[in-house]
């Protein structure tokens, strides 16, 4: 089975009311999460804190769905829904994969290129 594309430009740009500066806008400040995001995971999983790995997934989803960032919203749905069913084991690489998807979309918004790049990242606003 394929991958998700990491972003959807059409989707985007109807959850921002058609405003390209908006959506641009919107995506900056969920990559400009990434960091605290990332550190986070790593804290909560590495001390088992999954009630916490679970609500930091859900926000993030909310976000990625909301931005139309598609396979990191796929990953992170997939994660935070294995985790509600207590399926600790495979928890783990489930959100490994949810890191994979936010370093796949910055590489992405780094190239600003390709149908499923995600718009200039460089727009003012």
């Amino acid at each position: 089975m394929g991958r998700l594309p990491v972003y959807d430009r059409e989707l985007a740009m109807e959850r921002a009311g058609g405003d390209a500066v908006r959506a641009a806008r919107y995506l900056r400040m969920l990559l400009g999460t990434f960091g605290e995001v990332r550190e986070g995971l790593a804290t909560e999983v590495r001390e088992g804190r999954w009630p916490d790995v679970q609500r930091r997934l859900h926000t993030l989803a909310g976000a990625s769905l909301y931005c139309a960032t598609t396979a990191l919203h796929g990953a992170t749905r997939r994660a935070e829904a294995t985790l509600r069913e207590g399926r600790l084991a495979d928890a783990a690489s489930l959100v490994d994969l949810v890191l994979e998807e936010m370093a796949r979309l910055e590489e992405a918004a780094g190239e600003g290129a390709g149908a499923d790049a995600p718009p200039d990242q460089g727009v003012d606003s």
